[in-house]
């Protein structure tokens, strides 16, 4: 499992600036988010799946990126506002924050 950047030179440059190809943590890492932010499966099911036994081991590999905190603004903006993906203004009115 790991060693595919051996074999495809596209994936391997992707590793190239760490000096190294992927490790165990990585695929962890990953996993973590593809269940969590990109599933929706519950934080307990994912730290049972990943074998995590403390939340904050569970949290250091639970990464936040940037596109995840737009995607929860836009979110919460739709069930509030009824905006739809990409139209949250800077600064809602009193009205429309009621």
């Amino acid at each position: 499992l790991g060693y595919g950047y051996k074999i495809n030179d596209e994936y391997a440059e992707k590793w190239k600036y760490l000096g190294r190809g992927p490790t165990f943590h990585d695929f962890r890492r990953t996993a973590v988010r593809n269940l969590v932010r990109r599933s929706g499966v519950s934080e307990n099911v994912a730290m049972k799946i990943t074998g995590h036994k403390t939340r904050s081991v569970f949290d250091r590999y639970d990464i936040v990126a940037p596109d995840d905190l737009k995607e929860a603004a836009e979110k919460q903006a739709q069930k509030l506002y009824g905006h739809k993906k990409g139209t949250i203004t800077q600064n809602p009115t009193a009205k429309e924050a009621i």
